[in-house]
């Protein structure tokens, strides 16, 4: 088991690297714009014409640019709320893995309880949710069990795919309409470049996220079994000591929902 402490740097080194990969692809995107707009052949003259003492200035300027980045969004708390807007939005595999969970939880109560609880919004699912878990936490297995699976570095490099995504999505859109505008020789391989790049990257995006909604459920299926009655007690606790998960609301939000 990993000392508090140790647990603090991990999930630390998590944040660090979303945070890097957050500023990399924003550099990566200043960059594609600035040879979509100004075009890569007149860059490429401009920097051809110009000292070795240029290149290291603009080495020094791209390098403190990146971590003036960094820096800034080490200040932001939205990440987070960006990471599940994209995904619904684009994706939705947050919503399949927390569907799974929720599932595989609710599948230690009785057929017709369960039954009682998949008319929930997902706010409300993902609150009783957390609160299980948040009941299980003192477990010391549970915590090993998902630092042994890897999930939440996969969940890292699903949110990374979708920065490289979205990137090169937009330069391929912004170079295609200067490719059409103008009739420069790197404008065309330019585009190309981009458009694979993008397919590149929303193929790794889907195939993460396949992956990681099946990881997921397999993980949790893991702690269920051997969390079985401990969940089941956990989960009937809720459903009676909350008035918004109680009876007569599950009931009125099924005949709204029908």
């Amino acid at each position: 088991m990993k000392s508090p402490r140790k647990q603090y740097s991990y999930f630390e080194s998590l944040e660090n690297t979303v945070k890097i990969a957050f500023a990399v692809y924003l550099v990566f995107f200043a960059a594609g714009m600035i040879l979509t707009l100004l075009g890569a052949a007149n860059v490429l003259t401009f920097l051809q014409t110009h000292s070795i003492i240029f290149w290291l200035v603009a080495c020094m300027f791209v390098f403190t640019i990146f971590f003036v980045l960094l820096y800034l969004i080490g200040k932001v708390n939205w990440l987070g709320d960006l990471h599940i807007r994209l995904d619904r939005q684009f994706f939705g595999f947050l919503e399949k893995s927390n569907e799974s969970i929720f599932h595989s939880l609710i599948s230690t109560l009785e057929a017709h309880e369960q039954e009682r609880l998949y008319s929930l919004s997902p706010e409300k699912k993902g609150r009783i949710t957390q609160s299980i878990f948040s009941h299980l936490s003192g477990d010391s297995y549970i915590f090993d069990k998902l630092l042994e699976s890897g999930i939440f570095r996969n969940w890292i490099w699903y949110w990374i795919s979708i920065y490289g995504t979205f990137t090169f999505t937009l330069l391929t859109l912004s170079s295609f309409i200067v490719a059409l505008i103008q009739n420069e020789f790197f404008s065309k391989p330019f585009f190309t470049v981009n458009w694979i790049l993008s397919l590149l990257h929303l193929f790794v995006s889907i195939l993460i996220g396949k992956f990681l909604v099946d990881k997921t459920k397999r993980t949790v299926r893991l702690i269920v079994d051997s969390h079985h009655f401990d969940i089941a007690n956990a989960l009937i606790t809720r459903i009676q000591g909350e008035p918004e998960v109680n009876e007569d609301e599950l009931y009125q939000e099924s005949d709204s929902d029908s």
